[in-house]
């Protein structure tokens, strides 16, 4: 009898330590996200502050004619950081399930020419038919479309080409790719996937993927994985 009482007592404890460590390491990858996100904020702000005192010094002793290209390094700079601390807001917002979905079937070449219809000559499509639809928030995939292809164009040579593309995976997925020469500054020490966290946090609510890949042909890749809609 005490045996059996014991069981009893203990069994309906392990679903709950079950769901106690699966919070518990959930909350663990989250602030280990938004340390990363905090390292990648304070570099970029200290790198900013180190431009600052350098072109303050080159100032200095220089006439009024010359501070044009200085202060339009000041405002790039000033630009950037009030772009990457947005970022960091948002990332927080959707990080705490702040921003709602609107998770529904997206056709895929639909949403891909929308997002493209400004890069021009540039752009070089790659697809794989048939395409399922995707299950998605529109948005919030357009937003990290647009944010990887405006990276590319920003930060490649300009006759470059920037590559979009997609196709099915089994067994219920779909893949959209950018790929570029390069996603940061060409003198930039820096891995770029701390600075799209909020990329990857958009895709991750969506039930997604998103990885950075190097190609045979020598280009960056950001490639995302998202669900297809249910035929």
């Amino acid at each position: 009898m005490s045996n059996f009482v014991t069981e009893a007592l203990v069994a309906p404890e392990r679903p709950c330590l079950h769901s106690i460590r699966a919070e518990n390491e959930r909350l663990r990858q989250q602030l280990s996200a938004q340390r990363r996100v905090l390292t990648a904020l304070s570099q970029r702000a200290q790198r900013s502050l180190q431009i600052f005192e350098t072109q303050l010094h080159q100032l200095e002793n220089q006439p009024v004619e010359a501070w044009v290209s200085p202060l339009a390094t000041f405002t790039g700079e000033v630009q950037g950081l009030s772009s990457l601390v947005s970022d960091t807001l948002l990332l927080q917002k959707l990080e705490a399930g702040q921003i709602p979905l609107d998770l529904r079937p997206l056709p895929t070449l639909p949403l891909i020419e929308l997002v493209t219809s400004g890069f021009g000559e540039r752009l070089v499509r790659e697809f794989a038919s048939p395409l399922p639809p995707l299950l998605a928030d529109s948005e919030q995939t357009e937003a990290v479309l647009m944010e990887l292809l405006g990276r590319a164009r920003r930060h490649s040579e300009p006759n470059s080409p920037l590559i979009v593309g997609a196709a099915a995976v089994a067994p219920k997925g779909v893949r959209l790719w950018v790929a570029a020469q390069r996603f940061v500054a060409a003198d930039s020490a820096e891995d770029f996937a701390p600075e799209i966290a909020l990329c990857c946090k958009r895709v991750e609510i969506q039930g997604g993927g998103l990885t950075c890949e190097r190609r045979s042909d020598g280009f960056s890749a950001v490639v995302l994985q998202l669900p297809a809609a249910a035929a």
